[in-house]
């Protein structure tokens, strides 16, 4: 299997650290010299009711996750792996799924930060685990995280 382009997710929870730190060195064993961070955002969206948030989610407008991707690669990035800021407007599983043809292997946390969510809707990897058209490699995080 060739390894060129690399996506990892996050969606800001505890352990997504954890998460980014495994991407970056997997791909400077690798000698991988950039990967992808990901962040699918949610916008408001109008109903009969008004406008209200995505199920689990909190109103996210794309300054403010394209600010905090700025920062966390900055933050994360090493001196032989950058870590490439990215975002777009979505569901989280069908986002992940949608890039997933422009990459070798995405990169994802076991559990996020989906709660109640997760639980009634099955959880984000999960999904894009079956449906992703590429390689998935899920890191294992601890549930109390």
């Amino acid at each position: 299997m060739k390894l060129e382009r690399i996506m990892v997710t996050t969606d800001f929870s505890s352990t997504d650290r954890a998460v980014v730190a495994a991407a970056v060195a997997l791909a400077e064993r690798l000698g991988i010299p950039s990967i992808a961070l990901f962040h699918a955002h949610a916008s408001p969206t109008l109903t009969d009711f008004g406008v209200s948030e995505p199920l689990g989610r909190t109103n996210e407008m794309r300054a403010p996750v394209e600010k905090r991707l700025a920062e966390w690669s900055a933050e994360l990035s090493t001196a032989r792996v950058k870590l490439e800021p990215f975002t777009i407007e979505g569901r989280p599983p069908h986002a992940i799924i949608a890039c997933s043809r422009d990459y070798d292997l995405i990169i994802m946390a076991s559990r996020g930060g989906g709660g109640l969510r997760d639980f009634l809707l099955g959880s984000t990897t999960d999904r894009v685990v079956r449906g992703a058209a590429c390689d998935v490699w899920i890191v294992r995080v601890s549930p109390s995280a």
